[in-house]
């Protein structure tokens, strides 16, 4: 007979490779040999523990997930996406401090793509996102998105490597470095855009010649400041003056479901941003940003000079980035995704 944990890591790993839609809980039994009571067993306990989500089928078995992939609220567990960025580092420690101080499970998932980010949200699977400010506004779904703050503004360049002759530049695609390779090409030229993938595997291939230019944000700017390859030619602030780059949202049955709750968490970040001179206060979530972003403390600390953080929304600003990009959307669209109603 299996042991119990190495029962529990089976149905981990079958509900990891399930994903959103689950798994029946007698499958277990009928395709996979388990025995239903240790199984039940199991998951009575896993669930008592938040560290399953169980859902009774019409008719049919309960039907089981991971909290991270349930396309739902899930009770007492706060699920955030993020791309790997210090942008977010005031706003995600006030949402993380705000989980510890109110016994609420804090589940963390990394992304490299805002598209993945806004398809997850918009799946359930996701309570509320970090995303940059474009990918909310141009999404096709944008009337189930809501914006409940901008995050900063700066905080990204395009190096140049000018050992490399070609005329590409990489950069990943309905981003903030869309719109700053956009900008950019109105003084450099039409350049061939090469999707970017992670970070680090981004910054190698540029820094080993295949593209001469590269649009990256922070820390991952920082450490091409440091290298000898690389020369800074166009930042943020040049294409978009002070408006922000990302912002933090839901979705509009998250936000009726969990209003007080996200009001809380922006009165904290409020807070929170009253204290980033304080040295020691900010060095505790550098620290976790470090561990996080694989990037050194030096590193993440000097990145954070490069924004300028903002919090709340407002609407004037949104026109003012839309008609930056050349966007129309209409102020109907803009009051829907930023009121709390």
């Amino acid at each position: 007979m299996k042991s119990y944990l190495s029962l529990k890591d089976e149905i981990i790993d079958i509900l990891k490779q399930e994903g959103r839609q689950g798994f029946l809980q007698a499958d277990f039994h009928s395709k996979n040999g388990f025995s239903k009571s240790r199984v039940s067993e199991i998951l009575t306990e896993m669930s008592s523990l938040g560290q399953v989500v169980v859902r009774k089928e019409a008719g049919r078995s309960n039907r089981v997930w991971l909290p991270e992939y349930f396309p739902g609220k899930v009770s007492g567990t706060l699920r955030v996406g993020m791309l790997p960025s210090v942008e977010y580092l005031y706003h995600l420690a006030a949402i993380k401090d705000y989980c510890d101080d109110n016994r609420i499970n804090f589940l963390l998932k990394l992304y490299q793509k805002s598209s993945d980010i806004l398809e997850n949200l918009i799946a359930g699977t996701l309570d509320l996102a970090f995303s940059p400010l474009v990918s909310f506004l141009i999404h096709p779904d944008n009337s189930e998105l809501r914006i409940v703050s901008e995050v900063a503004s700066g905080g990204s360049s395009i190096f140049e490597n000018p050992m490399c002759s070609n005329k590409k530049i990489m950069s990943s695609e309905f981003s903030s470095m869309a719109m700053l390779t956009k900008s950019f090409q109105r003084i450099s030229g039409q350049l061939e855009v090469v999707a970017s993938n992670s970070p680090d595997s981004s910054i190698s291939s540029f820094l080993s010649g295949n593209t001469r230019y590269i649009a990256i944000w922070e820390p991952f700017a920082m450490l091409l400041r440091k290298s000898s390859t690389a020369n800074e030619v166009f930042k943020f602030s040049d294409a978009m003056d002070g408006l922000p780059c990302c912002c933090l949202g839901t979705t509009s049955g998250r936000l009726k479901e969990s209003s007080s709750q996200i009001q809380q968490i922006l009165n904290m970040i409020k807070k929170y941003l009253q204290r980033s001179k304080e040295e020691a206060f900010v060095h505790e979530y550098v620290k976790y940003f470090s561990s996080l972003l694989g990037v050194e403390e030096s590193i993440v600390a000097k990145s954070l000079s490069e924004y300028a953080f903002l919090s709340g929304v407002n609407e004037s600003v949104i026109h003012n980035f839309l008609e930056k990009l050349g966007i129309s959307i209409s102020g109907v669209t803009i009051k829907k995704m930023i009121s709390f109603q």
